[in-house]
């Protein structure tokens, strides 16, 4: 846009009543001048180096470390521009890590947990170098998780090890002396510490005076947690394969229990009802589960007949309640009065099998199908589902904010960002690269960085609408 007869215009405006109205509509001009400089599309591209299959993501200063097929890989933003190059071996360690299974920052750099064992990698003189951590045999390890300040957390396949930082040095060593064996999972516990599942028990850990303490926390089997949920201060409800479990504190004393509850049968979903409690589903019908002295209690309500029929997601729909989906219909659940209802808002047959879903800031929840985009929202008292935008997307997979605003959609037809437009859902195309499977995702300034099984891809600004196929 030019201003070339700007001066023009003004001189042919004699009644100076018409100057404010026209300094006004320049200045306008010139702000939408300014704001389309200032547009940036997206684009999806792949980084730029072979990492093969991404297993982990973890935070570094000023970057990104990438657990892959091909090794270790570090990412970092360099005058607006995203590059990825592989990281070496340190001199004073063995950087054979085989394959990455998990990431922790780390006292100015990160952990690397993988299947031979502990490594730390660290920047030194510009450069990121990878040795193992101490010589403890952790063997493969699983999962790692901060402890304040005590260090950090590392469940392996041999036990729970704590590394710490020490002067540059890394110590790693047992944590506690329980005897605890493969690590499955570690949860963080509100006011410090963190549940650890072992095979058929728990632990807790917690960090106090300068020491580690690992105390049994139950003998109880959970299976592989599937979600935990917060269900009121200081307990938790955790929903596993074998059921459901209440974690609580009492007394400064953590313990894993099965709830007290009259639920029978497979635990299908959980999901908060506010002010009432959590909304279950399971293989016998619905519950409302309350908080008591010793966990929680369920109670059987009336609910949309899905015996034999499993439910497959619940979401919030902001301000009109949870919406439900189960094998054949979209429900939406409300309370009033103490008293949950449930009312049909579509058949399932027109988004198929979803996917991903999102909260969208203008109101509603986007829902990423087998066929496509879609948006469901309450209008005039009614609750809608319906296509999101005219563009044909196909198999939606990936739903996730942006921070430079708007929301990343990844489809089986490409890549688009979503966008709240003049009082409507747009949808601008984002390239064409093919990530296959996306197991990881994290921001890295204001790009993402995107995991699959087709190796390391980025979404960045772009200057340009169209990124091509890259």
């Amino acid at each position: 846009m030019q201003f070339m007869n700007t001066g023009a215009v003004l001189r042919s405006l004699k009644p100076a009543w018409l100057c404010p109205v026209v300094l006004g509509l320049v200045a306008a001009l010139q702000h939408t001048a300014l704001a389309q400089e200032a547009v940036h599309f997206i684009c999806v591209a792949a980084a730029g180096a072979d990492t093969g299959y991404v297993h982990a993501i973890g935070a570094v200063p000023d970057g990104a470390l990438i657990g892959a097929r091909e090794g270790l890989f570090l990412a970092r933003e360099t005058a607006g521009k995203i590059g990825v190059g592989k990281v070496g071996a340190g001199p004073a360690g063995d950087a054979d890590t085989g394959r990455v299974l998990a990431i922790q920052a780390f006292a100015g750099g990160a952990l690397v947990g993988a299947e031979n064992g502990l490594f730390v990698a660290r920047e030194t003189n510009g450069t990121i170098a990878v040795a193992r951590a101490g010589d403890a045999a952790t063997g493969p390890v699983h999962v790692m998780h901060d402890l304040a300040s005590a260090g950090v957390l590392v469940g392996s396949e041999n036990g729970l090890f704590l590394a710490r930082d020490v002067d540059r040095k890394v110590t790693v060593a047992p944590a506690g002396d329980a005897p605890i064996g493969r690590v499955y999972h570690m949860m963080e516990w509100p006011g410090g510490g963190v549940l650890v599942a072992v095979a058929k028990e728990w632990f807790f850990a917690r960090a106090a005076g300068g020491n580690v303490t690992v105390e049994a926390a139950g003998e109880v089997d959970t299976g592989p947690v599937l979600a935990v949920h917060d269900f009121r201060p200081g307990t938790k409800l955790i929903r596993a394969t074998a059921g459901l479990f209440v974690a609580r504190e009492e007394g400064g004393k953590v313990t894993v229990r099965p709830g007290s509850t009259p639920v029978s049968g497979e635990i299908g979903a959980l999901h908060e009802l506010p002010g009432l409690g959590m909304l279950v589903h399971a293989e016998k019908g619905w519950f409302v589960a309350r908080p008591t002295s010793d966990g929680a209690f369920a109670t059987r309500i009336d609910g949309p007949d899905t015996q034999r029929q499993r439910v497959f997601q619940m979401k919030t729909l902001a301000g009109s309640g949870v919406l439900i989906q189960d094998r054949n219909t979209w429900y939406l659940a409300r309370v009033a009065d103490g008293k949950v209802t449930f009312a049909p808002v579509a058949d399932v047959e027109i988004t198929d099998r979803v996917h991903a879903m999102g909260d969208w800031p203008g109101g509603g929840v986007l829902i990423g199908a087998d066929k496509g985009l879609f948006l469901a929202h309450e209008a005039n008292g009614k609750v809608t589902i319906e296509p999101a935008d005219g563009t044909d997307t196909g198999h939606v997979w990936l739903i996730r904010p942006l921070r430079g605003g708007g929301i990343l959609i990844g489809s089986r037809k490409g890549w688009f960002v979503a966008r709240h437009t003049g009082g409507r859902l747009a949808l601008t195309p984002a390239g064409q690269a093919d990530a296959g499977r996306v197991n990881h995702t994290r921001d890295l300034n204001d790009a993402v960085l995107i995991g699959g099984e087709r190796g390391l891809f980025v979404a960045a600004s772009s200057p340009a609408p169209d990124c091509g196929g890259r």
